[in-house]
């Protein structure tokens, strides 16, 4: 059994029949509060079971106790999510797995984990975890971007040279150009910029514009500087690919390509020379961390499936966002008809994607703010740029490199998560999916070597929750 980088893994002390349990723990961290008197625990992991009777309408429990625990609630509790009867008919032998990631206030008292999993009102696995013990085998994740903040930088350029219809930005046909830059704002670009590359923490930064990035010699030398800082590990920027290939050499002539990652926009209302583009792209996967995004705007949803068959013979990785806005006088990406959804079902880079980009589900428990933070123009830190967090001062790039993180992850407020950038700060996605590199557009189901054994652990089947 794979253990996924668990720092810690056990059999059950306990089996009923054929039923039997393992536990995987992937993240003990302790993360000490402003008070002094404690702090948060953050426990995740996953609990495989074997042999569960389809029939049985008693599912596994999982219990966790907190010696410690600062309030009186009792254990927490989490019901094990067993697929559906439907879908899984003959893998008795197939693992049911559940995840979890808690984050839990708890004493600087705190001695101990208590875990327990029952089934029947049978306890079938009970171990107790001494801080001490997880503190000696506490190793991070694997990923290349863990324990590293992600930043996203909202610089709202706005200049662009591409008119999409549905350009969330407000380029479309029916838009006038939008106010240039001044000095003064090309002077707070370099200052937040500069003040990212002093900040005493690892960093993964990701620039955002109002527009082509690529259009300002000023926004790609705040880029090049900043690649040259100590803390940066990489630098994500996104482009519509319109300039020379050229061009494209001679910014990666000065950057280097060890921490750039980059996500190319293809606009099929906007292209015109689709060869050319196509062959610029395929320079730049074969130079750096590189990603295409589609958008799927309404009337050119039937288009995407060729076209992403296209850019992914070409060896490109591809992914699809929903489309933001109003088509029509209906409000997307709500308005998605049953027939769109199934193609972009089809064609989405992952089960994440579909359940954030199309069913714009709500987000939960987030890592914004946490390990992730988003600063605007203003240079007032923020946990994101999504929701309106209730959240105190956490530091303003415009006047030091100083970020004051929050001391554990929140539940969201948002009813949704639009955001290529923000969704990735999801407990959710944590739990599924890891990096594989440093483009934030890049990444795998953890399970997927599972899921080729036992089809009812492809993400696509599992409860997604």
């Amino acid at each position: 059994m794979e253990d996924h980088n668990a720092v810690l893994a056990c059999d059950s002390a306990a089996n009923l029949g054929s039923f039997q349990t393992r536990l995987a723990i992937d993240v003990f961290d302790y993360y000490p509060d402003s008070t002094g008197d404690g702090g948060y625990l953050r426990l995740a992991g996953w609990v495989y079971c074997y042999g569960i009777n389809r029939g049985d309408a008693a599912v596994p429990r999982l219990r966790i106790g907190i010696e410690g625990h600062r309030s009186s609630q009792k254990p927490i509790l989490l019901t094990l999510n067993v697929p559906r009867p439907d879908v899984v008919k003959v893998y008795h032998d197939a693992p049911e797995m559940c995840g979890f990631d808690y984050v839990i206030p708890v004493l600087t008292s705190c001695k101990s984990v208590l875990i327990s999993i029952m089934h029947h009102h049978t306890v079938v696995h009970h171990q107790k975890l001494s801080v001490e013990s997880l503190n000696a085998v506490r190793v991070p994740y694997k990923s290349p971007q863990d324990h590293v903040i992600n930043v996203r930088f909202y610089t709202d350029y706005p200049v662009c040279n591409f008119r999409c219809p549905y350009c969330v930005a407000g380029h479309g046909n029916n838009t006038t150009e939008r106010e240039r830059w001044d000095e003064e704002m090309f002077h707070k670009y370099d200052k937040i910029m500069d003040n990212l590359g002093k900040l005493d923490m690892r960093i993964n930064v990701r620039p955002g514009v109002a527009g082509e990035f690529f259009l300002s010699e000023k926004l790609m030398d705040g880029a090049v500087r900043l690649a040259a800082a100590e803390n940066v590990q990489s630098i994500n920027l996104i482009t519509n690919l319109s300039r020379p290939l050229t061009f494209y050499e001679r910014f990666l002539s000065r950057t280097g390509t060890t921490k750039v990652a980059l996500v190319a926009s293809y606009h099929p209302t906007e292209v015109t020379d689709p060869d050319e583009w196509f062959e610029k792209a395929v320079w730049m996967n074969s130079a750096l961390d590189f990603a295409v995004i589609l958008v799927g705007y309404p009337p050119i949803i039937d288009q995407l499936e060729a076209l992403k068959f296209k850019l992914n013979s070409l060896g490109l990785t591809v992914f699809v966002q929903g489309f933001i806005g109003s088509y029509q006088g209906r409000a997307y990406p709500q308005a998605y008809s049953p027939a769109h959804k199934e193609v972009l079902r089809k064609i989405c880079y992952s089960r994440h994607d579909y359940e954030f980009f199309v069913e714009a589900r709500k987000p939960g428990l987030c890592y914004a703010g946490f390990n992730s933070f988003y600063v605007d123009m203003t240079g007032v830190v923020r946990p994101c740029g999504v929701g309106g967090w209730p959240w105190p001062f956490m530091g303003n790039l415009l006047e030091e490199p100083t970020v004051a993180l929050c001391p554990a992850p929140h539940p969201c407020i948002s009813s949704t998560c639009l955001c290529d950038t923000e969704y990735i700060n999801t407990a959710i996605f944590r739990q599924y999916y890891r990096f594989t590199g440093l483009n934030q557009h890049k990444f795998e189901y953890k399970f997927k070597h599972l899921a080729a054994t036992w089809p009812a652990i492809d993400e696509w089947e599992i409860a997604y929750c």
